[in-house]
This record gives structure tokens, C-alpha cells and sequence, in this order.
């Protein structure tokens, strides 16, 4: 009786957290279609917050029956220093609702931004860890994540090619939910795709994570390899359609990783190839790095001459870099919970900050505190998945973690929904079965 009652908390979990993601590509386009007919635009924008919150308190109340199981998994100092993350959150908000320093929407949406990788994160764990002490076993995380990836990389190769740059607009996008579509500075024949993600960035950052897994597929199933490669130029196509060059690096500083990872199984049997599109790749890039080209100047370096805005897009984000610092520097205690990043712009009580880099909006919040811890957690899921080289999946996210990494160095890449529901919510997967595993 009492395995039954826990397979059937381990199974609903499973099952809301593979909707999560399954869903999480399209949060933006069902969002801004369901607000645009049915009114109530915030809470369309946050009803998948309630859906882990629905999660999280069905796994409370196994936790409350279970505390031995708890008491295991909490020794861990990445359980501590969530914990210690997440207390100084909510620490933070509660002062700043009671002072009000910061406006209470703003604040409230910091808090769900702030909160929501390490919830999906702790919420994933901790359900396959139980389902891993119960041999539950299998779950199709490869297909919960590549199958939406594909409808997503359809339609934003249908974007660059055959449908018109406004398409969007049918769906609800507009000037007062979401752009429909964005360009190079202002330059009208340089449309930036988005496909239903968020913006042209989230969606550059959201196929470094598809990409990765792409290359490893392709690396690991020799049977399959056209296909893998058939998919794989598709994301490629669409990555160079964002304009996106933070994902661009960070694509290049995933492949690199990822290389290292295999560098047993795969470089070493391929140096010579290897070496070879390397050679290709810096000789190219090079070549038209050093012509006046009005391509690179415009889809690499933003910063034509003929760009019609008024600020290059490059000394926007060194400039809002250095306000943020210095910023941090002045307030090492932060300034509150939804007084930086996204969440500013709905606090009334001050000015929209904007850092340009997820990082430093965690200091400017949560000052340099939140920073140490946020960067420790970091840190430490990078060390618990490169102590399991052999598991693909972990593969792919250490690879993917150090991309996205750069990506948030010069963006607010987390505070995206879906990047940040799919990559913490597969490495609390990848680091709840192995971790179990070994304890027992």
C-alpha cells in the first residue's frame, strides 16, 4: 500500500513536470493569444507558475511523510545553498513589500523570476530522486524536448523564407504585448526571427540547449545521422536567423565543451577533421572580418553605418554594464527584489534597470551576496555533471551550462520562462538519479 500511494505521487509529478516542458517553447504564443481574447494578460503570463506551485505542494505533502528521505537529500551542500538563495529571496521581498522600496507588482514579479530555475530545479530533483528510491524507471526527456524543438525550428525556417515578417500579429503580438517581429538596428531588411518564443535572444539561447543535444545525438546514434544532421542544420539556419550573437558564441563555447566531454570517444578518432573545420571556420571568419562587408557589419558587429538607430546596440550593453556595476558596488546589500532586470520596468517607485547581464541583476537585487550564492549554485551543478561524463544528458547540459553562461553574461537569458523551465528543470533530472543511486 504504501509503494502504490508513492508511485502514484512519483508518476503525477513526472507527468506535470514532461508537461512543463513539453509546453514551455510555446508559452509566449499561447500567452499572448489566450491574453489578447480573454483579457487578464498577467495572469496568462503566469499560469505555468501556478502549475509548479500546483507541483511543489503535492510534493510538500510526500516530503511531510518521508522525512528521513528528506533528511538524505538536504545534506548536500547544493541542497544548502538553494535553500540559502531561496530564504534570502524571499528574506529580501518580504522587507522590501514592508518598505516598500520597491513597487509590490514589481516585486512580485521579481520573486517569480528570480524563483523559477531553482524551484523547477528542486522540484525535478527532488520528484525523480523519489522515483529513483521506488525504480521508477525511463523518462523520454529527449523527445519531451526535441519534438516541440522541431515544430519550433519548422516554423522559424518558415519565418525566414515564406511567410511575412508581421505574421505574429494573428496571433495577438503587438507593440503593448510582444513585438512581432524585431530587426537589426532599425534596419527593416534585417528581420531578426523569433519563431514562438519570446524574442530573437530567448530563442538563440533556447537552441544552444537544442543544438547540443543535437550534436550528441548525432554523435552517439550512427543509424540515424542524416537525420540528426538534417535537424541540426535546420536549428543552425534559424540560430543565424535570431542575429543573435551572444547565442552564437555561446553555441561555439557549447560545441567546444561538449568536444572536451567526448574527447575519449569522439576527437581523438576525428582529430584530423576536427582540425580541419576549425582551420575552415577561423580562415573564413577572418576573411570577412577584414573586408568592409556589409553582411558581418550588420548581422555580426551591429554597427553599420547605415543603422538608422540612434545608439549602436553594442555601447548600450557596455554602458548598462558599467551602470550596473557601479551600482553594485554602491548597494552591496542590493536594492530589492524587482528593482533590476525585467521585473523594473513594473515598479513604479523607480526607474527601469537594465544590467544587460543576468549576474549582475542579482547583485543589484540581492547585492553580493545573492551573486556568491547564485554563482556557487552554478558552480556546483557544473561539478555534479562533469562527475558523470558517461550519462548523455548531463553531457549536454554541462556543455549547454557553459554557453548559456556567456549568454547571461551580456543578456537576461534566466529570466526567460522557457529557457529557464527546460534547462534546471532537466538538471534537476540529470542530478537526481545518479546522486540517489550512488548514495544507496
Amino acid at each position: 500500500m504504501r509503494q502504490k500511494y508513492s508511485l502514484w505521487y512519483v508518476k503525477t509529478l513526472r507527468a506535470g513536470i514532461g508537461a512543463i516542458m513539453v509546453v514551455a517553447p510555446f508559452y509566449a504564443t499561447i500567452s499572448v493569444w489566450a491574453a489578447s481574447r480573454l483579457q487578464h494578460a498577467d495572469f496568462f503570463k503566469i499560469w505555468k507558475e501556478f502549475a509548479l506551485t500546483v507541483l511543489a505542494v503535492i510534493l510538500a505533502t510526500f516530503l511531510l511523510t518521508h522525512r528521513k528521505f528528506v533528511h538524505q537529500v538536504t545534506r548536500h551542500r547544493l541542497a544548502i545553498a538553494i535553500s540559502a538563495y531561496i530564504l534570502l529571496i524571499l528574506v529580501v521581498a518580504f522587507y522590501d513589500l514592508m518598505t516598500s522600496r520597491v513597487g509590490d507588482e514589481a516585486v512580485i514579479y521579481g520573486l517569480i523570476v528570480n524563483l523559477r530555475p531553482v524551484a523547477i530545479f528542486s522540484t525535478a530533483f527532488l520528484t525523480f530522486a523519489i522515483g529513483v528510491r521506488w525504480q521508477v524507471a525511463g523518462f523520454p526527456w529527449r523527445r519531451i524536448v526535441l519534438i516541440p524543438a522541431l515544430i519550433v525550428i519548422i516554423f522559424g525556417l518558415a519565418q525566414m523564407t515564406v511567410l511575412p515578417k508581421d505574421i505574429l500579429t494573428h496571433a495577438g503580438y503587438s507593440a503593448a504585448t510582444i513585438e512581432p517581429y524585431q530587426t537589426v538596428d532599425n534596419q527593416s531588411e534585417f528581420v531578426r526571427i523569433q519563431s514562438t518564443l519570446r524574442g530573437p535572444n530567448p530563442l538563440g539561447a533556447y537552441l544552444i540547449i537544442i543544438i547540443t543535444t543535437l550534436v550528441a545525438a548525432f554523435v552517439a546514434d550512427k543509424k540515424r545521422r542524416i537525420w540528426w544532421g538534417v535537424f541540426t542544420a535546420g536549428a543552425l539556419a534559424v540560430l543565424v536567423g535570431t542575429y543573435s550573437r551572444s547565442a552564437e558564441v555561446g553555441l561555439i563555447l557549447s560545441m567546444l565543451s561538449l568536444a572536451v566531454i567526448y574527447r575519449g570517444k569522439y576527437i581523438r578518432q576525428h582529430l584530423l577533421i576536427v582540425g580541419i573545420c576549425v582551420v575552415l571556420v577561423v580562415g573564413v571568419g577572418t576573411l570577412l572580418l577584414a573586408k568592409n562587408n556589409y553582411f558581418v557589419e550588420n548581422a555580426v558587429l551591429h554597427s553599420s553605418d547605415s543603422s538608422r538607430s540612434q545608439m549602436s546596440s553594442n555601447f548600450e550593453r557596455v554602458e548598462a554594464m558599467k551602470r550596473a556595476t557601479r551600482e553594485v558596488a554602491n548597494n552591496p546589500l542590493g536594492t530589492g527584489v524587482g528593482s533590476a532586470g525585467p521585473a523594473s520596468a513594473r515598479n513604479e517607485l523607480a526607474e527601469v534597470r537594465i544590467a544587460e547581464n543576468y549576474f549582475l541583476q542579482i547583485g543589484q537585487e540581492l547585492g553580493l551576496a545573492g551573486i556568491l550564492l547564485f554563482i556557487s549554485i552554478n558552480v556546483m551543478i557544473g561539478r555534479e555533471l562533469w562527475r558523470r561524463p558517461s550519462e548523455q544528458l548531463a553531457a549536454i547540459l554541462l556543455a549547454s551550462l557553459i554557453g548559456l553562461t556567456f549568454v547571461n553574461l551580456v543578456s537576461h537569458a534566466w529570466a526567460d520562462d522557457t529557457l529557464a523551465y527546460i534547462w534546471w528543470g532537466l538538471a534537476g533530472i540529470a542530478l537526481a538519479m545518479p546522486a540517489v543511486v550512488s548514495r544507496k
